[in-house]
């Protein structure tokens, strides 16, 4: 870039893989006479490299340009090692300075969402637009980002509860709605509530899920310590605990010190991790679960069914319930392939004396055929919708005999 750069550039490295150049008082049609033909110089240099591999790389540049407008390209270099095939490839990514630009940290968000386009929807050529979808996109997950650190660290996150039904005549409950699963919510700078899902991705993606598994679990058990008289009539609270806390040293020893510093019966509190983020890393699951279940806690692996490995791993996670995923459940009613596997899955977990819960629940003739094939608790809309955390202790002594 160096060698190649148009006179007055400046080139910088601004991140692992990534580099920019700053190219002043240029036109457009120089700068993309200059970037065709500095894209096949890197190519040519690329393709003139003689690699000596003693591991298995997967090499990704980022070339981000902060210029004129937007542009990316891609180019593919395929080959094997070890019987494997792997393809190295450049995007580029090119952001226009206005004459009343914006900060210096508002033009490199720009190329680098011009260039992320170019990568991950292959373009040759990619031009920042704020009037493209993607970038749109990508300017609204960076706002909502902000907010999400926001509400983090003001502990302003919302805490809801959604419902859940026991089934089975068998729970020293009876038959009603005795457990509920605490869910995130927040609100956008517009006010417009964001649903768990999106929080959760965007906590994954950015490195703030232990942060926010640290809050949700503090603030749980804070609500269960108040309504202590009210927990008598719940079978359980599940809290969800994000893949990158499973292997969290640290995160381990502050749940744990959290969970005995509170005065909470463990044995009312369960905690939900996905079957994805359990496989894969078993190890520290298994590791994980043990330590809690020993304090009295429960587990259950959420979205059983999904993962490719659900059966062959099973036997090694000493949960307590397996979470159908609510794919299969959903149309079951309908759909007799559906309602074949739910009942695989449910009399396996059975045979290892599990307890199985039903989410997507959405009607009551999915709600019968479930409590038929002996599910124990049961989860969705029909169910209930999730509501704020407090209102979920006041539907003790509930029952529906």
């Amino acid at each position: 870039m160096q060698e190649n750069k148009l006179p007055g550039s400046r080139c910088a490295r601004l991140g692992t893989d990534e580099f920019g150049i700053l190219i002043p008082e240029r036109s457009v049609e120089e700068v993309m006479s200059w970037a065709h033909r500095f894209k096949t110089l890197v190519n040519d240099a690329i393709f003139d490299f003689d690699y000596d591999f003693d591991y298995d790389y997967d090499f990704d540049y980022d070339f981000d340009f902060d210029f004129d407008f937007d542009f990316d390209f891609d180019f593919d270099f395929d080959f094997d090692f070890d019987g494997e095939g792997y393809s190295l490839s450049t995007s580029m990514g090119v952001a226009h300075l206005p004459a009343d630009c914006p900060d210096a940290a508002q033009l490199i968000q720009r190329v680098y969402w011009a260039c992320q386009s170019a990568r991950e929807q292959n373009f040759g050529l990619r031009v920042f637009s704020e009037h493209d979808l993607s970038m749109q996109r990508r300017h609204s997950q960076s706002r909502m980002l902000k907010q999400l650190i926001k509400v983090i660290d003001d502990n302003s996150i919302e805490l809801v509860c959604q419902p859940i039904m026991t089934l089975s005549p068998r729970s020293p409950f009876g038959r009603g709605f005795h457990s509920g699963e605490v869910l995130v919510r927040m609100r956008d700078e517009n006010q417009q509530l964001v649903t768990g899902a999106e929080i959760l991705a965007l906590a994954e993606r950015y490195g703030f899920s232990t942060k926010l598994d640290r809050l949700v679990l503090t603030r749980t058990l804070g609500s269960m310590s108040r309504h202590a008289q009210s927990m008598e009539y719940l079978d359980h609270l599940a809290v969800n605990l994000s893949g990158q806390s499973i292997g969290d040293q640290a995160f381990l020893d502050f749940l744990i010190e959290k969970i005995t510093g509170s005065s909470v019966n463990p044995e009312k509190l369960c905690f939900e991790i996905t079957e994805t983020a359990a496989i894969l890393d078993i190890e520290a699951a298994s590791r994980m679960i043990e330590r809690v279940k020993s304090l009295g806690c429960t587990f259950a692996l959420d979205d059983f069914g999904s993962g490719y490995a659900s059966y062959l791993y099973l036997r090694e996670l000493d949960v307590d319930f397996l979470k159908i995923d609510g794919e299969f459940v959903r149309s079951i009613a309908t759909d007799p392939v559906n309602r074949a596997l739910v009942r695989t899955m449910v009399d396996m977990v059975k045979i290892l004396d599990k307890q199985v819960i039903a989410e997507f629940v959405e009607n009551e003739p999915t709600l019968e055929i479930l409590t038929e094939i002996g599910v124990d608790f049961a989860q969705g809309y029909h169910i209930g919708r999730p509501g704020p955390l407090n209102e979920c202790f006041k539907i003790k002594g509930v029952r529906l005999d």
